[in-house]
């Protein structure tokens, strides 16, 4: 069975979208269920972040989060409509990445999550890139 160029382009898009738009959740999680998630994903003792910037910060983050899987979502519907913007999604996963990579290196972080988050970044980027080289033959 050969796939074509699309059907992988489409793939590591709608993986990225799917990556980037799980975090639109955390927007409508309560206060609480909030704190576990924390605890959960990056091992964080919530008990001090009771203040409600933090909680502030997490929605931000999670709107945002999921608006760029919005946009990965759309450029997987019709990537031959949005191919200029291409090029762009596959080197934004790949620097945030090495960002993430760096700075989980630099902080002497434990390995979960942020392996994780890189993986998912160079993975995503990566085969975006790949997949949409000769994409116009």
């Amino acid at each position: 069975m050969k796939f074509s160029k699309h059907f992988w382009l489409r793939l590591f898009l709608g993986y990225s979208a799917l990556g980037w738009g799980v975090c639109l959740a955390g927007v409508f999680v309560s206060h609480e269920t909030m704190l576990e998630l924390l605890r959960f994903f990056g091992g964080v003792d919530a008990s001090g972040l009771g203040d409600p910037i933090y909680d502030y910060w997490f929605r931000m983050a999670s709107s945002v989060f999921g608006l760029v899987g919005i946009v990965y979502l759309v450029l997987a519907a019709n990537p031959a409509k949005y191919a200029v913007a291409l090029p762009w999604a596959g080197i934004f996963m790949v620097a945030e990445g090495i960002v993430l990579f760096v700075h989980g290196i630099l902080l002497d972080l434990p390995p979960t999550p942020w392996l994780g988050d890189v993986g998912f970044c160079l993975v995503g980027g990566v085969g975006i890139l790949v997949a949409m080289r000769g994409l116009s033959d």
